[in-house]
């Protein structure tokens, strides 16, 4: 049985490796749409992965200290940080269906 305790540290490790794949993954398209010569694919997929990047980044460094936030401000910041990081989310997989629609055509 686990202890409780190997759980936080757990999820830490996990986003930090989908943070260091998903890095990779867009890397990948971008030398893919520099290999195209598709610069507005190539601007594209450059600003969502700073975006993706700056959020994460912000959210997986600061989201441990927020046990020393007050009361309410706690969960504005949650709120805010996981809305943004959902939406980074979906401009990850936006990002990948234009690639699969490249692809396939």
């Amino acid at each position: 049985m686990f202890n409780l305790s190997f759980w936080p540290i757990y999820t830490q490790v996990i986003a930090i490796l989908k943070l260091i794949l998903v890095f990779y993954v867009f890397h990948i398209l971008l030398d893919i749409a520099r290999r195209k010569g598709d610069q507005q694919l190539y601007a594209s997929a450059r600003h969502r992965l700073i975006a993706y990047m700056a959020v994460m980044l912000i959210l997986n460094i600061t989201l441990p200290f927020t046990m020393n936030f007050i009361g309410n401000l706690v969960t504005a910041y949650t709120v805010l940080f996981l809305l943004l990081s959902l939406l980074a989310e979906i401009m990850f997989l936006l990002l990948l269906r234009k690639y699969r629609k490249i692809f396939s055509s």
